[in-house]
C-alpha cells in the first residue's frame, strides 16, 4: 500500500473551557459530558477539558447489552467512586436507557 498523502485533524477545545469546568466542579456541581465519539475519543476530551482530572481513576462500561451486567458494574463501580470517571459506550448507554 502506498500513501500519497496522510492529515489528521483536530478539534480544538473553545477558550477557557477547563477553567470553567474546574470552576463548576468547584462549586459543587456535578458535571456530565454526552457524546457520538468513540470511547477513545471522548477519555481524549474529557482528559483535555479536566472533566478527568490526574487523580482520577478511569471506568469503563463497553458492550454491555446484559441489564444484569450493567447493574453489577454500577455496584462494583459505587465502592470506588470517589475519583472515579466513568465512560459508557453508546450500547451500554441503550441498555441502560431501555430498561
Amino acid at each position: 500500500m502506498d500513501f500519497i498523502g496522510v492529515t489528521g485533524v483536530e478539534d480544538k477545545l473553545q477558550k477557557n473551557v477547563e477553567s470553567t469546568i474546574e470552576s463548576l466542579k468547584s462549586a459543587g456541581i456535578q458535571v456530565w459530558m454526552l457524546t457520538g465519539d468513540k470511547v477513545e475519543t471522548a477519555t481524549s476530551i474529557a482528559i483535555s477539558s479536566g472533566l478527568k482530572s490526574r487523580v482520577n481513576e478511569l471506568y469503563f462500561m463497553r458492550e454491555i447489552s446484559n441489564p444484569e451486567e450493567i447493574h453489577d458494574k454500577l455496584d462494583q463501580l459505587d465502592r470506588q467512586v470517589i475519583r472515579t470517571t466513568l465512560i459508557i459506550d453508546g450500547k451500554t448507554l441503550d441498555t441502560i436507557l431501555c430498561e
